[in-house]
């Protein structure tokens, strides 16, 4: 823990967003029946996110943002990471209905970092917490319950959704969503990951897949290096392109999501350089 961390912790009742993160995701996957949000509570989530975007601001959330969060199911709390103070949104008390956490950060690098598949694709929920933190990002999303619950990826209707919209609403942060693959017949062996914006006109993706290659070796660009996994059908890429937001859609391979875990530092710089605001 940091020293700067340490002393937040110490002053206020800040949670710690690794323990937040843990009990989000923990649920019984024998009992859990997954319910689709209705139309009125999705309209509140997005009013919520983009209410969030907008205000975000150092110090405890205020108290009409908590009681906002409130009413649209979740508890907006003060928390912590190793690189400062955040807003926490969990799903209210014991709950679990496949909502999401997010953490916002304030005076954070402007980005939004998601991973939407943190049981089915491997360890990319920890490497979300690491580069959100060395990345400094403004926003960290993550789903908490299994994608054969809900896949919030490609649901036409999702909380994660709806968050999604308000964000890009509120504070039009680029999205950034880290996906995982295993070994397949259409990715040549060798691939540390495949990169694109869900376009068959990629621009930054490109640029992101230049750097990344040169730290971690074969990187593929979609759709000039491969028809696999190029993220045309992801509905928070879909919002983020109608609003004029960059999306990047990053596959990893399991041997970079353990690198990356270990020392997000080299990925983190580079998504900075491509993000980095004109």
């Amino acid at each position: 823990m940091s020293t700067l961390v340490a002393l937040l912790l110490a002053g206020a009742a800040l949670a710690p967003l690794h323990e937040v993160y843990r009990s989000a995701r923990a649920y019984d996957r024998g009992s859990f029946a997954y319910r689709a949000p209705s139309a009125a509570r999705l309209a509140q989530v997005r009013e919520l996110f983009t209410a969030l975007g907008r205000g975000l601001a150092r110090g405890a959330p205020p108290p009409a943002l908590v009681r906002q969060a409130r009413q649209a199911g979740f508890e907006l709390i003060p928390g912590a990471d190793a690189a400062g103070e955040l807003w926490i949104v969990r799903e209210a008390a014991a709950r679990r209905g496949g909502d999401g956490l997010y953490a916002l950060r304030p005076g954070g690098f402007p980005v939004c970092l998601q991973a939407p598949h943190t049981f089915f694709d491997e360890h990319t929920g920890d490497v979300a917490l690491e580069l959100f933190r060395a990345t400094g990002a403004s926003c960290l999303c993550v789903n908490t319950v299994h994608r054969r619950e809900v896949d919030v990826a490609h649901a036409e209707a999702s909380v994660f959704l709806a968050a999604t919209e308000g964000l890009v609403r509120g504070a039009r942060w680029p999205l950034v969503q880290l996906h995982g693959f295993d070994q397949k017949p259409q990715i040549p062996a060798g691939v540390a990951a495949i990169v694109s914006e869900g376009t068959r006109t990629p621009r930054l993706a490109a640029r992101l897949q230049a750097l990344m290659a040169k730290d971690y070796g074969r990187v593929l660009l979609y759709p000039r290096d491969t028809r696999a996994l190029g993220a045309t059908t992801n509905r928070e890429g879909q919002c983020a392109r109608a609003a004029g937001v960059c999306f990047l859609h990053l596959e990893m391979s399991a041997a970079l999501r353990k690198k990356v875990r270990q020392a997000p530092g080299p990925l983190a710089t580079t998504l900075r350089t491509v993000l980095k605001p004109p």
